[in-house]
């Protein structure tokens, strides 16, 4: 099967442990070389079933290092592999972290993956601490599932497997092997699970990162434009239009107010186009949503999700009592959501203020409107303590 249509991209991280325990012999000639001419085989029989999946390389021993970024190429893969530093005690939090941190990196950058990291160890890698539960519970969240396979018997001091509690924690295969050749084709066969005949098991996969519940800590905020932008906006406000609309304006509104840019590909989009744009993507969240150009990964700003709603789902008064806070001026350029009233962004010609409740922002000449028109925060429904205060 080559370039099979219809099927997700896959990013894997193939994990080997290279520290002295996976020299040992009862694997003919030793349980690394085992590993490594079976990852020759994995990686060429990958690309035969898609050669649009990409692969990336790690270790660990002495110290975890990348061998290979991510390809689609086995030649590159091939090669690398013969730049691997044998040896050392295993410290298989840092091999995990780089991993992890690997496949975030790519996440951002495309939709529709699957994500997933291939282990391979003897299991002789201490107990189960924090550290690696917290690093499970990260691929947890990411939607990234870790397959490990385990040369020789796994460890069973306390019946304490680490490389069987990551699987569990990430919803992984797990299977450790006594037979060299057992090990070898299971291997090989890790290559074979993007199949035409797991179609939905795969997609149900897919469906896993989609929901992933950590994947709004790897989004990126749309970027604000900056101080030549804005003045090159305001000198020709026809000049920069939005790639969703393809119009200057929003609503009335001139674009240096309702403008942002994606932080990949710097295409500009008005915050509404965007928040219409996520509630039409399939890819889309409350919190998350793809670049419609580049796929990138961004963060649903506050604002977005005010035009995706409208109003407020309470009734102003009914949730309780709220206090609005004045923000420094010099923290206004960092601001990165916009006004949850006027909807413009903060370009610092008024104070600006906080609701002490869901942490909306408003322009001070805006508390007072919200306040004469709904008496409350217009996102959470809170009555504004402080609103005399605020409007004098």
């Amino acid at each position: 099967m080559k370039n099979v249509p219809g099927l997700t991209i896959e990013d894997c991280v193939i994990l080997f442990d290279s520290s002295r325990s996976m020299f040992k012999g009862d694997f003919n000639p030793s349980r690394l070389a085992v590993t490594m001419r079976a990852s020759l085989e994995l990686i060429a029989k990958k690309f035969e079933i898609d050669a649009n999946d990409r692969l990336g390389i790690v270790s660990f021993g002495t110290k975890a290092r990348k061998i290979s970024d991510f390809s689609s190429k086995k030649e590159v893969l091939f090669e690398s592999l013969k730049k691997f530093e044998p040896g050392g005690e295993s410290d298989i939090a840092e091999g995990l972290a780089l991993s992890i941190q690997m496949l975030a990196t790519e996440m951002r950058k495309i939709g529709s993956k699957v994500v997933r990291i291939l282990l391979f160890s003897d299991d002789r890698l201490g107990s189960m601490t924090n550290q690696l539960i917290k690093l499970g519970n990260a691929a947890k969240g990411l939607g990234i599932f870790i397959d490990c396979l385990v040369a020789g018997a796994p460890n069973r001091a306390g019946n304490y497997s680490v490389m069987k509690n990551l699987a569990s924690i990430t919803g992984g295969d797990f299977a450790y092997f006594t037979n060299a050749t057992a090990y070898y084709k299971a291997i090989v066969g890790l290559s074979s699970k993007k199949d035409l005949n797991d179609v939905s098991g795969y997609y149900e996969a897919q469906e896993k990162v989609r929901a992933a519940p950590l994947l709004a800590e790897i989004a990126v905020d749309l970027r604000r434009p900056n101080i030549q932008e804005i003045q090159d906006m305001i000198a020709n406000p026809q000049k920069v239009k939005c790639s969703i609309c393809y119009k200057s304006e929003s609503q009335g509104r001139p674009a240096y107010a309702t403008m942002r840019f994606c932080p990949s590909c710097a295409r500009p989009m008005h915050i509404a186009c965007t928040a219409q744009w996520a509630k039409n993507s399939p890819d889309a969240r409350e919190d998350v949503f793809r670049c419609p150009f580049c796929y990138f990964l961004i963060k649903n700003s506050g604002a977005a999700v005010l035009y995706k709603t409208g109003e407020s789902g309470k009734k102003p008064g009914s949730a309780g009592v709220t206090t609005f806070s004045m923000v420094p001026r010099k923290e206004i350029p960092d601001i990165n959501g916009s006004c949850g009233h006027c909807r413009n962004i903060f370009l610092g010609e008024y104070d600006v203020y906080k609701c002490g409740s869901c942490g909306t922002y408003y322009h001070k000449p805006c508390v007072k409107e919200i306040n004469e028109k709904f008496g409350a925060c217009r996102i959470c429904g809170k009555q504004i303590k402080n609103a005399r205060e605020i409007i004098g």
